[in-house]
């Protein structure tokens, strides 16, 4: 590069970052910077976002038609469009604190595109000068962010090409920010080993960088990786083998799969993951995956990372409790989230095809995106996952006898006790009471067929009840009461009467008690299992009484606050054995979470159930993602969605035109009062033309051609 360029280029840098800070703080300097884009560069955007969507996305396309129509924004205009998306996605905006954040797109993408042009010759002569190519790798993070946010910082690194990310390595590392350039010899996450040397545009000497990074390469280049090295500070030692051993320490140990990112059109987003030191998956991860990634992760939990069944990554630690939604610029669509981890050790044999005939689901190849590593099969994965691959061996916690004999009462806490499935309509939250009670009892997970076969197995055996709730269900149905005995005499009785809730507890608690007889030999401790399927539709505080405070795990039979009540009938002493599980579902379409009794929500954990596209034909798929699309524009809810299960018959693909006849109508029917007009409005732009004929009193419904 000539002496002019690099002068004129890193005009442009100091120019462009004091005008990026300045339209980061100032929501005003932003507006008006919006309002002066070329509509080349807005068209450009546009085109890009047509195929996408996704509440952020979807404000982004807003303004972006408003302006390319020739419209102006003002403040109130632009807090507007914010507010519009924003208002019922407010999860889906938390990473998004600045304006900035939002918008920078319209900025960065295409009018960055000159500056992203010099920045990389300006690495490759840095590189081609200090006689580095073919030794080092390099990042450049540019203003719109490592995390795709927008920031007011860019930077770049090189680094020796044996690291796997520079975050590991020693680097030779330049700062751009505010009309400043800040270069030094660094080591993150925040020490500089040489320098640093701050200039501006016009105290900026390119000789006197290469200068500086030509006496400092050496240390880069000396800079191997220790392939043994656990990369964070934990309680590790050596075992006879030169394997490193990690104690759990009370911490739990996870399988998480980047598998969906294996594919090559897909490659910036999984690296992006390991550059930003992010685990993640689909919010609507089938099998309650998604579910629990949010809740049952934990600070200081272990995870091995894996590409699908053809990369093993790294195993990592979790940095924090909180998750966040992956911004909509680096994902292909909304409802990505991830959870930022530190890496503990990165693989030393990243292959594992010979891992491929190993089936269980913490395996790589196995079916599971997330997947809990349990003390059962921790000897398993050392052996032949974790010893082999990554030179490390977990051990679990060693529990004293006394301790285990004081906290008999506990069970293994995979499954809160008391849950609650829900969503809209047909989303399959019965089908997978199914399943969820089944593995609950037997701690194993199998195919929906196996486990329907063990469940009608377990509920003739008692451990499994099922039983639905309505408006006129009541407290003596449910636990006990007094009903008049109906049998063929001349003198009216009444007798007591056992509901469902209270017989399955006394088994339970039978079992219960007999597990933890010391003197005999005690029998084992099982599950059982109460599913009440529709459990928003019944009054809640009338069917359970004080039931509601017994379903609290501290206070079920065993537990520190154990809690015990009189009921009718002269039990004085009835409680909830810790060995019984409830299982709710609830159909949002009828009453949603917020309507559900305070009680009762305090007490559960509430596992949600989306429309999942990807259970149905290609052309169900379409029609159905179309429908939802505009039941959501209309109700601003996902409660009233309309699940996949109507476009399933088992393992029959039912016709489309009865199901949308039969099935979807009558519903949006009732989602709308009955106002044929908008559902008409529905089904405009799909693959299907729907018309309500005022004559003969039906529908119309025909493919449009």
């Amino acid at each position: 590069m000539r002496e002019d360029e690099i002068k004129k280029g890193i005009q442009l840098i100091c120019d462009t970052s004091k005008e990026i800070s300045r339209l980061y703080e100032d929501k005003n300097a932003l507006i008006n910077k919006l309002n002066s884009l070329s509509k080349e560069d807005l068209a450009l955007l546009e085109y890009e976002y047509r195929s996408k969507s996704g509440p952020v996305t979807d404000l982004r396309k807003d303004v972006l038609k408003y302006l390319l129509d020739g419209n102006k924004l003002d403040e109130k205009a632009f807090d507007e469009f914010i507010l519009k998306h924003r208002t019922g996605n407010e999860e889906k905006f938390i990473a998004y604190q600045k304006p900035f954040s939002i918008f920078h797109p319209f900025i960065t993408s295409y009018g960055h595109k000159p500056l992203r042009e010099f920045v990389q010759q300006f690495i490759d002569e840095i590189i081609e000068r200090l006689q580095l190519k073919g030794l080092v790798n390099q990042k450049y993070v540019d203003f719109q962010g490592a995390r795709y946010l927008g920031t007011n910082r860019s930077w770049f690194a090189i680094y020796n090409s044996k690291h796997k990310s520079q975050s590991t390595a020693i680097q030779l590392f330049v700062d751009l920010q505010d009309g400043k350039i800040e270069y030094g010899v660094y080591r993150y996450p925040n020490e500089y080993i040489k320098g640093p040397v701050k200039r501006d545009s016009t105290t900026f000497d390119f000789e006197s960088l290469i200068s500086f990074f030509d006496e400092n390469k050496e240390l880069i280049l000396k800079d191997y990786p220790d392939t043994e090295k656990v990369l964070t500070a934990l309680p590790t030692g050596e075992n006879k083998q030169g394997v490193l051993t990690i104690p759990l320490a009370g911490n739990k140990l996870y399988k998480i799969s980047h598998g969906e990112f294996k594919a090559k059109k897909h490659a910036n987003i999984l690296n992006t993951f390991k550059q930003n030191h992010w685990v993640g998956l689909h919010e609507n991860t089938g099998k309650r995956q998604g579910e629990r990634f949010k809740n049952d992760l934990r600070l200081g939990d272990y995870l091995y990372i894996t590409v699908g069944a053809d990369e093993l990554f790294a195993i990592a630690k979790i940095k924090s409790d909180s998750w966040e939604y992956v911004p909509e610029s680096i994902v292909f669509e909304s409802g990505w989230i991830y959870r930022e981890v530190e890496y503990v050790k990165y693989a030393i044999k990243t292959d594992p095809h010979e891992l491929k005939k190993l089936k269980k689901h913490f395996y790589p190849s196995a079916n599971s995106t997330l997947f809990e590593i349990t003390s059962d099969n921790l000897n398993e994965a050392n052996e032949n996952l974790f010893k082999p691959y990554f030179g490390v061996e977990f051990v679990s916690d060693k529990t004293d006898p006394e301790i285990e004999d004081e906290n008999a009462a506990n069970i293994p806490e995979k499954f809160p006790r008391n849950i609650i499935l829900y969503g809209p309509p047909g989303t399959g939250k019965t089908y997978n009471t199914i399943d969820l009670a089944v593995e609950i009892i037997t701690e194993n997970e199998a195919s929906h067929q196996e486990n329907k076969k063990r469940f009608d197995v377990l509920r003739e055996e008692g451990q499994i009840e099922f039983i639905t709730f309505h408006q006129n269900y009541s407290y003596e149905d449910f636990m006990i009461g007094i009903r008049p005995d109906l049998s063929e005499t001349s003198t009216l009785k009444f007798r007591r009467r056992e509901g469902v809730f209270y017989k399955i507890c006394k088994r339970a608690e039978q079992n219960y008690l007999q597990s933890q007889n010391k003197e005999n030999t005690p029998e084992p401790l099982k599950k059982y299992v109460l599913i009440i399927d529709e459990i928003n539709r019944a009054n809640i505080s009338k069917v359970f009484g004080e039931l509601i405070t017994l379903l609290e795990e501290d206070k079920r039979l065993g537990a520190k606050n154990e809690l015990r009540v009189s009921i009718p009938g002269e039990e004085t002493d009835f409680g909830v054995p810790p060995n019984l599980y409830v299982i709710g579902t609830m159909n949002t379409a009828d009453k949603s979470i917020a309507m559900i009794d305070i009680a009762l929500r305090r007490r559960f954990e509430f596992r949600g159930y989306f429309p999942d596209y990807d259970k149905v034909d290609e052309l169900s798929g379409k029609i159905l993602k179309h429908i939802n699309k505009q039941i959501y524009e209309r109700k601003k809810s996902a409660d009233y969605l309309i699940g996949h299960g109507y476009f399933m018959n088992g393992d029959k693909t039912p016709e489309t035109f009865k199901v949308i006849e039969n099935k979807v109508i009558p519903l949006l029917m009732e989602y709308f009062s009955g106002k044929t007009d908008v559902v008409e409005e529905i089904f405009k732009g799909s693959e299907w033309a729907v018309k309500y004929d005022t004559e003969k009193y039906c529908w119309q419904i025909k493919p449009v051609n």
